[in-house]
């Protein structure tokens, strides 16, 4: 008998999952943003919205949960029901809080990811007038001058972390400069000369003639901005190119899951929307599936809990 009733318990629940999703989304979807609005990761979440929107016929709207480096909103989304009805769109951000213990949980044992939308290049920049104009300047710099060059970042985020690689690369020490915020703070204080370098996308320097990027941090050139080099030829670790990823909750549905993988598929091969994203900064509007989003988190993951533990001495 007890037997029975537990199949009978496991049927009911599995019908009710189904359920839920047979008719999803039937009701609007929150899209948290772990970051303020006006940031490349907002503006990808609510270019992606319109479209989620248009696709799935329910509104997709985005709420910007800022604070604690992101964990305070990647929280919120742990914390939501696990009905489909709220997703986490985040990038590498939540991994570096992740492997430093700032969140407090590994977030891969948490969500699942459903898609990647874009890939956009970053530069390490400087100021006209700086004391360097170049990579090799900088080394040279920054070995004569141990801790004088302030280095703009967000202490325990992101750009901290591949700063250090940066500095540990070069053989250097910089002294970095707690500016909260996104680019358009980094950007202020670099124009500022309140610091000499800082990380940034290039939809924040093209064009400014008082900025000088010293590299693109990947393997290669970037076609974008060719004159500036790479940090393969320049030979120093630190790689840097931010993903968009969309994440659900582990115990949500998979057929729910699957519906919003395959929307995502379906936006980013428009090429309207390619377009779009090219014309707001986003230099590499690919997209990737929910199995290759997995593997490329895991990957990642791996990377920066070896990162931090280096860099932490453990």
């Amino acid at each position: 008998m007890k037997r029975f009733l537990t199949l009978i318990c496991a049927a009911m629940m599995a019908s009710a999952t189904s359920v839920v999703a047979a008719g999803y989304p039937e009701k609007p979807v929150k899209l948290i943003v772990p970051a303020k609005a006006g940031g490349a990761l907002d503006t990808v979440a609510r270019l992606i919205s319109v479209q989620l929107e248009e696709t799935l016929g329910v509104p997709f709207p985005v709420v910007n949960v800022k604070g604690g480096a992101s964990a305070i909103g990647i929280r919120q989304a742990d914390d939501a029901d696990q009905d489909g009805y709220t997703m986490l769109v985040t990038h590498q951000q939540m991994l570096v809080i992740g492997a430093s213990g700032l969140l407090g949980f590994n977030p891969l044992d948490k969500f699942d990811g459903v898609g990647q939308t874009g890939l956009m290049e970053n530069y390490l920049v400087s100021y006209k007038g700086a004391p360097f104009s170049n990579i090799s300047e900088l080394k040279d710099y920054a070995a004569a001058n141990p801790g004088e060059v302030n280095a703009g970042v967000n202490i325990g985020g992101l750009g901290h972390l591949v700063m250090l690689q940066i500095a540990d690369g070069l053989g250097v020490d910089f002294n970095y400069v707690n500016v909260p915020g996104g680019g358009a703070a980094k950007l202020k204080s670099l124009l500022g000369e309140f610091t000499h370098v800082a990380i940034l996308g290039k939809g924040k320097f093209a064009g400014r003639e008082e900025l000088v990027p010293l590299a693109v941090l990947a393997d290669e050139r970037s076609a974008a901005v060719p004159d500036t080099a790479s940090a393969g030829e320049e030979d120093f670790p630190a790689r840097f190119q931010l993903a968009f990823w969309w994440m659900m909750g582990k115990g949500v549905p998979a057929e729910a899951k699957s519906i919003i993988e395959q929307a995502l598929g379906d936006i980013m091969a428009k090429e309207s929307v390619q377009a779009e994203f090219v014309e707001r900064g986003i230099d590499a509007p690919l997209h990737l599936n929910a199995a290759e989003t997995s593997a490329s988190l895991d990957e990642q993951m791996a990377n920066y809990a070896a990162s931090v533990s280096a860099i932490s001495g453990n």
